[in-house]
Parts: C-alpha cells; structure tokens; sequence
C-alpha cells in the first residue's frame, strides 16, 4: 500500500479510536471531546491501547516511564484530563497492550515518549502547527507513523526499536528528522514537502528499504553508519540539496535520483553497495562524488551529472556551521527533546507575607492562630502541611496549579509543651511520588511580646499574660525604668555549671545606680510553669512576696527553683537564646568591693581587666607587716575596704582604711617597698557593661 494512504487509513483509525476513547473505564468519569479546555490533553490508557487528543492551543506532553510506572506530564503549562501536573497511567507496567493513536490538532505541539513499549503500532498526527515528535529508549511492536500538516515539524527517534516500518511524513515547511542509534524490522520512509528538509540518520539499521523522497526547498541529508538490508532509495525535486553517505551498507540495490538546480552528493567512507549503484541527475549543474574506497557489488551508473567533485565548502557551510548546520540544527532537536526525558526537580519555595508577623530570631512571630502560605512548586502537586510534628501532614492541604502556585492555611499551637514555638514544615509530593519539604518556624503569641536590646544583641520574649498577669503588669510597669539598665549577675552552679543571667536592679544614669522599686507584688507561681531553660522569671528576696524589679533568664533547666517559688512569666522566643547564651558566656567579674554594692559580685564583663588603675600619690609597706602608708594619697575617696590592690609583685586586699594616707592589708608584706605606685580595678565603662538600651513591647494581648 503506498506510503500516503498507508498512513491516512491509520489517522483514520486514530481517530475513531479517539472518539471511542472517553467511554468510562472502571470508576472513571468520561470526558467529552466538545468541552475540551485551551492548553488541555485528553490523555487515556484504556483497553485499546493508548489514546492522545489535543486541542487548538499549543501543548507540550510527555509521556514517559518513572519508577516502573506510566506516566503522563503536561509541560509549560499544558493540563492533562484538564489537571496540572503529572498523571499516572499505569501504576507497575510501562507497557501500552495496543497501540497509541494520538491525534495532536492545531496549535504548535511537543509530544514525547521515553522508556516504554508499544505492543501494536504508534500513529501521530499532526496539525498545521509546528509539531515535534520526540522517542527516546521506546520499543513498538508494530508500525510508527507520523503525519504533518502545514508548518515547520521534526521528528527525533534515539535508541527506538520498531518491529515493522516507520513512516514518516513531515508537511510543509522548514523540517528536521534524526533518527540516532534505533533499530526499524522493515522500511523506513521519510517524506518531506514543501520547505528545507533537513534529515540525519546515525548508527541505525534497517531491515529492509529506505525511501527518502523530498519535494520544493534547499534540503541536506547526512547518512552515516546506516545498515539498510535491501534497497536504498533517495529522490530530491527543486532546489539546490546535498547528500551525504559516510558510510552506508546496502544490502541490495541504491537508486538516487537528484532534482532540478543544482544538487551534490557525496558517497564517501567504506560505504558498500551489494547490487547495482544508480545516480540519476537532472537540470542544474550537478555533482557526484564517490570515494575510492566505496565499493560496488554490481554495476554503478551515473547519470546526467556534471561533475564528480562536489564543493566542500558548500557541505562545511550547510552541514557543519555551529548555528545552522544540519549536524547543530538536529543536535538541537535531541537536546531539546533530552531535556524533557529527565522530569525536572521537584522544588518548593514558600511565602508566608500574607500574615501579619515580627521577624524575630529565625522565627516570625504572629498573634493569629490562623496562618496562610503561599509558594510555587510543580503544577498538580499536592501541598501539606505538618504542625504538631506527628509527621502525619493533616494540618492543611492544597493542590498547586497549573502555573504551580498555591495557597495553604493551617492552624498553629500554643500550648504548654511548645510555648507557642511551631515549625511549620510544608511538603510537596508529585504524581511521581516524589516529595521535597521546606519549613517555617513561627511563634504564634497569645500574651505580650517584649523585645531585649542589649549591647550583646536583640531577642523576643511572649509574657505569660494569662498565668501570671500581676508580674506581667508589674514588668510592663518598670519599662522605662529599664531602659540603660545592665545584666549585673551571671550566675555559675557551684559545680561550675550554667545558670541564670539577672537583670532589672541596677542602671547606668549616666553613673551605675540601683532601680527605684516599687512596692513587692503578690507572687504567682504556678507549678505548670516551670523554671526550665529559656524561662523569665521573677527574682526574689527573702520571701515569695519580695519581688519587685528584678528578673532572671535560666540558662538551663533549673526546676530546683520551684521549690523557692520563682514565678515564671515568660519565655525566649525562637534562637533568641543565642543572645542570653552569649551574655552568660562574657567574663564574670567581683566588683562588690569596687563599686560598693554587694550585689554585683558575679558581674558580665565585655572587654574589663582589673588592675589597670594606678591610685594618686605612692605607698609604701614593711616586710612582715599589714599596714600600708602613703604619701599624697586619697584613700578614703579612691578606695572601698575589700578591694584589691597591686603593689610590686604581691597582690592584697583591702582590710580597712584608717585615712587618706593608712591602709591595713588582709595579710602582711612580704617585701619592704618604699614610695611605689599601686594599682586597682576601675569601674567599668559603659560600653564594657552588658547594657539594655530597651525593652519595647512589641505586641499586646
């Protein structure tokens, strides 16, 4: 049967077949042909095989084998059954029983096959757009056929096997065919129209006839290392073509027959021909070149050619330009049609701009238990999302459009066991079971939020209004008064062990001084709220009734302080710990005795040295004695009794000061030493304090 009508019996049948398609299978709901969406492919696996209809628009569909299943993928928007995304045909077979019938309709279109088998025959048709075939690692047990229409087409077949012919018919227009590494039972026929053809054929062996047959255009057609086991046939028609054998095996008998203008051929390389070897030229100034190397099996005849050199400049220029060579041209169309083999990574990107939120320290923080993300990932995956950390991801669910984006709410936690602290962590999963996660962390805040600035950096504390609203009510009240206070004590365990950093009793104003305090305020400790790593809480003096300004950050779990009944009335907000850690992490300094104060013998330093300071006037001590005199000394105004003072190479402290101008040491002088210098600690500068230059309330219940 002639190759046209061959192939239009079986669009024909495609066709019908495609009509018959959407009759219900099992449960699904058939779909009909007139309600066919823009951008939409009707895609069905059913009893006859595989059936593929498109519509106006133009559309990009893959259909391709992954992780042992069949599987249909609309790209660049295109929908499949009117969803986005990938759709399973087939769950553990890549196998179509039947045939494929796909009937592509107008618009510019891209289908592709990789890693399946057909067990009949493969038919595509084409429409009057620019169509593109693409068959990659695919084994069909019949015929493929292929049928263009109007505009420019391509056909790209790489590691194909196909028991009977192919046949491939491209329409008008500028087309391209590579035909790469496959293996086709009987003939392959190409045809082109109207329009440059462009046709490369590669390591490929045919079981029976090649028919090449192109009409009006400048066409190039490279064959190299092709085994075709009968004839060879090659007929090109107007315009100036070149062809190219580099090698061939040809079973049995070549019949290439140039059309008019003026037309090249070069047989080259160990090409081989089993029977006759027939050239046939035409009007136009035409050439034939054969190598010494080719060889014949019976006659060759070369007719009505001009010339037996071709011009190789011509053949570099046509075939081997980098932009528009026929080799770049179809090693463009493979890597265009490689690139969609592979499905592309299945990413997520979240948004979570929607909410009203503070950033924090890696966290942001809202008062709405109810939260909104948005984000991109591929078109038809399925979004949800995990809160309680179960692992279940039943806190909210989406499916991402066509274009890929979507938009999730889900509900978030404050409750006793994470303090408001949710990592929101939102998966996406494909039809290809593929699945990537991305989270978020949020603090949702029922009570006030407080945010520390300290010279060692900023975090975020939510109050416990609801637990303890007396304490609240009182820190809130000493606001102002903070502002340029310092951490005066970072405490260590006896054992060496972290503790607590406590803050709340002194101020730089400029000069260090003590708060001014209010009345104590009644206690509310609440054994739910213990005093665990991360917890303000309210420090107290001899009595649970003796709070009033100061408060403390546990550094670690120090439950033991219930017993004392600390109240709890806050806690660190995301890796705001950080901040507190480094604070407790700074030197810790005695400078009771320095700046008089007995509460500030566990000060955090940043930068302090003791002993820097060399007092006014000179000293002098007697070996064996304690008493130290001086000369034009202040001791009563530059001084405190338990100071340390260095005199030479001996270190002392300070027992008494009797005046201005006698000391009497802790221990006696070991050296005499006359008319030195001695040297204290200073007070610390305020930028060696650990300051708070605020604490802003940031939300309000």
């Amino acid at each position: 049967m002639p190759f046209q009508r061959t192939f239009r019996s079986l669009t024909r049948i495609s066709r019908r077949n495609r009509k018959q398609a959407w009759r219900p299978v099992s449960n699904a709901e058939a779909l009909e042909a007139r309600h066919l969406l823009a951008g939409n492919v009707l895609v069905e696996l059913n009893a006859n095989g595989l059936v593929i209809s498109g519509d106006s628009s133009d559309n990009d569909i893959l259909i391709q084998a992954v992780n042992g299943n069949l599987v249909a993928s609309g790209l660049n928007g295109t929908t499949i059954n009117g969803a986005a995304g990938d759709s399973v045909l087939a769950t553990g077979s890549t196998t179509i029983t039947g045939r494929i019938a796909a009937d592509l309709s107008t618009g510019n279109n891209l289908l592709t096959f990789t890693g399946i088998t057909v067990t009949s025959d493969a038919s595509v048709a084409g429409g009057n757009g620019n169509d593109q075939l693409g068959m990659n690692n695919v084994t069909i047990g019949g015929s493929l056929q292929f049928m263009g229409y109007k505009g420019d087409d391509s056909v790209w077949l790489n590691n194909v096997t196909v028991s009977n012919s192919v046949y491939l018919e491209l329409g008008d227009g500028n087309n391209s065919t590579f035909i790469d590494g496959s293996t086709i039972g009987n003939d392959l026929h190409i045809k082109g129209r109207r329009g440059d053809q462009d046709i490369r054929i590669e390591d490929t062996t045919i079981g029976d006839d090649l028919h090449i047959r192109t009409h009006r255009g400048n066409d190039d057609i490279a064959l190299t290392n092709v085994t075709i086991t009968d004839d060879l046939h090659v007929r090109t028609h107007r315009g100036s073509d070149l062809v190219r054998l580099n090698p061939v095996q040809v079973g049995d008998n070549t019949n290439i027959r140039l059309g008019k203008d003026n037309d090249q051929l070069q047989i080259l390389g160990t090409s081989s021909f089993g029977d006759d070897l027939k050239v046939q030229g035409n009007q136009g100034s035409d050439s034939t070149e054969i190598a010494t190397t080719v060889t014949v099996g019976d006659r060759s005849r070369i007719r009505s050619v001009e010339s037996s050199t071709t011009d190789a400049t011509q053949f570099t220029t046509r075939f081997d330009d980098a932009t528009t060579g026929l080799f770049a041209v179809t090693d463009a169309l493979a890597t265009q049609f490689s690139t969609r083999i592979e499905p592309a990574d299945l990413t997520l990107t979240l948004d979570t701009s929607a909410n009203q939120s503070i950033a924090s320290n890696n966290t942001i923080i809202v008062n709405n238990a109810s939260f909104q993300i948005s984000g991109t990932t591929s078109a038809g995956a399925t979004v949800s999302v995990d809160v309680d950390g179960d692992g279940n991801f039943n806190e909210g669910t989406a499916t991402a459009g066509a274009d890929g984006t979507f938009t999730v709410t889900t509900t978030l936690i404050n409750d006793r066991t994470n303090r408001g602290e949710n990592q929101v962590v939102v998966r996406s999963e494909d039809a290809l079971s593929r699945s990537v996660e991305e989270s978020v962390n949020v603090h949702f805040a029922v009570g006030t939020v407080s945010r520390f600035t300290t010279s060692q950096g900023t975090f975020d504390v939510e109050l416990f209004d609801t637990d303890a609203p007396i304490t609240v009510a009182n820190f809130l009240n000493y606001d102002a008064r903070y502002t340029n206070s310092i951490i005066h004590r970072s405490a260590k365990t006896q054992a060496g062990g972290d503790f607590v950093i406590q803050g709340g009793g002194f101020r730089l104003n400029p000069d260090l001084e003590r708060i001014p305090t209010d009345a104590a305020i009644q206690n509310e400790f609440n054994a739910l709220n213990s005093n665990v790593r991360g917890t303000l809480s309210m420090a107290l003096g001899a009595s649970p009734q003796s709070g009033t300004s100061q408060w403390f950050f546990n550094t670690v779990d120090n439950s033991f302080l219930d017993a004392n009944q600390h109240t709890v009335f806050g806690f660190v907000i995301g890796s705001g710990m950080s901040v507190v850690d480094a604070i407790h992490d700074l030197a810790i300094f005695d400078l009771r005795d320095v700046l008089a104060d007995v509460a500030l013998g566990q000060l955090p330093l940043d930068g302090y040295q003791e002993l820097t300071q060399t007092i006014t006037g000179t000293v002098s001590t007697t070996s064996g004695s304690a008493i130290l005199t001086g000369t034009g000394t202040s001791f009563t105004t530059e001084l405190n009794a338990g100071q340390r003072l260095q005199i030479g190479d001996e270190i002392f402290n300070i027992l008494q000061i009797v005046s201005d101008t006698e000391i009497t040491l802790n221990v006696n002088a070991v050296e005499t030493v006359t008319d030195s210098t001695a040297i204290e600690s200073a007070d610390p500068t305020t930028e060696q304090y650990v300051t708070i230059s605020d604490i802003e309330t940031l939300l309000f219940t």
